[in-house]
This record gives structure tokens, C-alpha cells and sequence, in this order.
């Protein structure tokens, strides 16, 4: 597979992908993202979350609050055609975050679409806490059924939603985390 049927075969594994993970205590549920300042209130279009205060630090917590922010823009970023914070927050040897930022940006740019709701993340789970630059997560991940129309004037093509596992591998850079590899389960 060349192209365009190889970068949709990597967004369609990332809309299905999550990781079954348990944590010790019950988690605290994330508060919804917020709305960044540059938002329009009257826009009708999707807006970019912003980094929520749980996700800030070095902690365990806040790796974990990272990982579904990191979603969270994975979200926004389809649907808006936009992938400037989501590509901020994967480091540049990010193989599979850099697959899914060159997608995105083909099929808005070609005028086509990118429809669902995305992933939602059930739990995440630390699953090597001593990694060299950053611990390693688990994510369960539910994602939607997706519609994507690679450019303007094609046929859609719709992709089955489904539980998966996801991988992240975190880097500290910089005061913050950021995503230096993705493993998604098929």
C-alpha cells in the first residue's frame, strides 16, 4: 500500500486504537479541555483544547493527564484540518504521530474531510515508570466510527470504530512532555 491508501490505513488505526489498562485508585475523570483564547465563541467549526493544568509537571499523574490531552488535539485536529499543536506536542522521530499529522493535512489539504467523534480514552495506565526520557503508557482507547473523504468530490469511505490499545512513549523536553513514539494495536 502507497499514499494516500497507506496514510488512510494509519488514520483508521488510529481511530481504533486504545490500550485495557487499570489504575491502582479510581481516576479522577479530566476535566473537559477548554477553549484557547484565539477561539471565536460564534465559530461553528471545531475548537483546539489547551494544555489543562493536570497535565503540567513531571509527575505520574500529569503523564497521564498528558496522554488524553494529546487525544484530546487528535481530535480537534482531524475534524479542523489543523495539526500545528498536535504535531508540537509529538517529538520529530514520532513515526506514527508524524503518519497521522501527514494524513490529516493530504486529505484537508486536497479539500476532503475527516468525520467522527475520535477516541475516547477509558483508562491509561504507567507501564515502565523508569524509561530513559519519560515513562511508558498504556491507553484503552474506544474510537468512533470515522468517515473520511480524501479529497473534495470523492466517495466516502467509512471505517468501523472498535476498543484498541495505544502506547506512549513520553519525553520530558522543555518543561513539558510530548510524545516521542506511538504504538498502535491493529
Amino acid at each position: 500500500m502507497t499514499g494516500l491508501g497507506s496514510r488512510l490505513a494509519v488514520l483508521v488505526l488510529v481511530g481504533v486504537l486504545a490500550a485495557a489498562c487499570t489504575d491502582n485508585a479510581d481516576p479522577k475523570p479530566l476535566p473537559s479541555p477548554s477553549a484557547s483564547p484565539s477561539a471565536s465563541p460564534s465559530s461553528s467549526g471545531p475548537v483546539a483544547p489547551t494544555l489543562p493544568a493536570e497535565a503540567k509537571g513531571k509527575s505520574a499523574a500529569s503523564a497521564k493527564a498528558f496522554v488524553r490531552y494529546w487525544v484530546a488535539v487528535l481530535n480537534y485536529s482531524g475534524p479542523a484540518g489543523d495539526t500545528r499543536d498536535l504535531r508540537s506536542l509529538s517529538a520529530q522521530r514520532c513515526i506514527d504521530c508524524d503518519a497521522i499529522a501527514d494524513f490529516i493535512e493530504q486529505v484537508s489539504g486536497a479539500g476532503g474531510a475527516i468525520t467522527g467523534k475520535g477516541w475516547t480514552v477509558r483508562n491509561v495506565r504507567i507501564i515502565d515508570g523508569a524509561g530513559t526520557n519519560g515513562p511508558t503508557l498504556d491507553a484503552l482507547v474506544d474510537v468512533s466510527p470515522q468517515r473520511v473523504i480524501p479529497k473534495a468530490g470523492a466517495k466516502p469511505r467509512r471505517f468501523p470504530g472498535g476498543k484498541r490499545l495505544k502506547t506512549f512513549w513520553l519525553q520530558w523536553q522543555h518543561a513539558t512532555w510530548s510524545v516521542s513514539r506511538l504504538d498502535q494495536s491493529q
